[in-house]
This record gives C-alpha cells, sequence and structure tokens, in this order.
C-alpha cells in the first residue's frame, strides 16, 4: 500500500513537472509570436495601417478600426500627421459607435494635445453633436438640449466663420424650439392645475427667452387669457 502510495506521488511530480515546463514553452511561443507580429506591425508604413483602418471604419467594424488606428500611435508616435489623423479617426469611431462620452473623452484629448490643430473647430462641434443626439423628447430631462447648445454656442464665439457655422445655428435652433415646447408644456400643466401664477412665470419666460419659438403667438393669447382669469378670480376673492 505504501509502495502504491510512493509510486503516485512520485507520477504527480512528473506531471507537475511536464506541464509546468510544457506551460512554459508555449509562454515562449506566444511571446515570440507577440514580438514577431509587433516587429512586422511596425515596419508597416502608417499610411498603409491608415488605409486598413479606414477600411473598417467604412464598414463599420469600428473597433476593428480603433484597434488599427492604435497601432499608429503605438508603433509611429513620431509621425504627427497620421498619428493625428488616427486621433480623430477613434474619436469618430467611438461616436458612430454612439458611444458618445469615450467620443467626447477623445475629442477633448484631441483638443489639449493639439490645441492650434486646424481640427478643433470640427473636435468642438462633434462634441456638440454628441450631445445634439442624445437629447430627449421635450417632456423628458433637457439637459443635453442645453449641453448642445452650450457647446455649437462655443463653435459659434471661438470660430464664427467654420464650415460648420450653418449646421451649428440650424441645431441650435432646433435645441431651442425643443426647450421651448418644454416651457409651453410646464406652463399648460400648471394651468391644469389653476396654479395661474407659476404659468404666467411660465410663459413670459418662453416668450422673452425664445422669440423665435413656432407656437409664440399660440403661448402670447394664452398668456393673456391667463392673466384675464388670474384676474377675474382675484376680483371674486
Amino acid at each position: 500500500m505504501r509502495k502504491n502510495s510512493v509510486f503516485a506521488l512520485v507520477l504527480s511530480l512528473v506531471l507537475m513537472v511536464s506541464l509546468l515546463f510544457g506551460g512554459c514553452a508555449g509562454i515562449r511561443e506566444n511571446i515570440w509570436d507577440w514580438r514577431k507580429q509587433a516587429a512586422s506591425v511596425a515596419e508597416t508604413p502608417p499610411q498603409e495601417i491608415f488605409v486598413k483602418a479606414e477600411y473598417y471604419f467604412t464598414e463599420g467594424l469600428f473597433k476593428k478600426a480603433r484597434e488599427e488606428f492604435s497601432k499608429i500611435k503605438q508603433f509611429h508616435p513620431l509621425n504627427t500627421e497620421f498619428v493625428m489623423k488616427a486621433e480623430i479617426r477613434i474619436a469618430d469611431s467611438y461616436y458612430r459607435s454612439a458611444e458618445y462620452m469615450d467620443a467626447i473623452i477623445s475629442y477633448n484629448d484631441f483638443m489639449n494635445l493639439y490645441p492650434n490643430s486646424p481640427e478643433i473647430p470640427y473636435c468642438i462641434y462633434q462634441i456638440a453633436n454628441c450631445n445634439y443626439a442624445q437629447v430627449q423628447p421635450f417632456d423628458r430631462d433637457q439637459r443635453y438640449t442645453e449641453e448642445a447648445i452650450k457647446e455649437f454656442g462655443k463653435l459659434l464665439f471661438r470660430f464664427p466663420d467654420s464650415k460648420y457655422t450653418l449646421a451649428a445655428r440650424q441645431k441650435i435652433r432646433d435645441c431651442e424650439e425643443r426647450l421651448a415646447k418644454r416651457e409651453l408644456y410646464v406652463a399648460e400643466f400648471y394651468i391644469k392645475k389653476e396654479k395661474y401664477p407659476a404659468a404666467i412665470a411660465r410663459l413670459d419666460y418662453l416668450l422673452a427667452t425664445y422669440p423665435h419659438f413656432s407656437q409664440s403667438l399660440s403661448a402670447s393669447y394664452l398668456l393673456e387669457s391667463i392673466k384675464v382669469i388670474q384676474e377675474q378670480s382675484l376680483q371674486r376673492t
């Protein structure tokens, strides 16, 4: 019985040693393969990597595209031209895949790294678009709408003659229309509750803040009507 136990122990040790050395050999092979792949990528011109990454991007394979763009940053860090292009496209890939927070971070990182780049207007515009893409119906939280207006406004202030100016102005109008509808919605809620002073305050704010609101005439008529109702209510008391 004791001999069997000793034999089993020796066999176990032999198996463990075999697995250990076999595992080490596998690790060495993996490291060697990785080194060969890295050397191959390092020898590949950044233009060639960029073309491959762009192919993935146009096919909607944004994760694969990011992997290729990242190789330019990793293996060709001194090629500023293609590193900058890769940085922008990485941010674009996040935007196109609706990963808006990562996109905003990436565009901001680019602006911090290259504050004098001609791509700065584009980055600001895209940050605004990341918020614009997340705006909610007028009866929901409007924080993304307000943030979009702020970012589009930043673009117009810093770069009033950029090629994105017209689109930015149109989107600001769209956002303001949404916010105005929100104010009208809240005012109507107060009217139903017969809270006339609160409704009047909302309508006054709406008309003063959003003069181009598509329903401004209706809002003005509603405001005057509520003032009459409130005055009559006060006279009765």
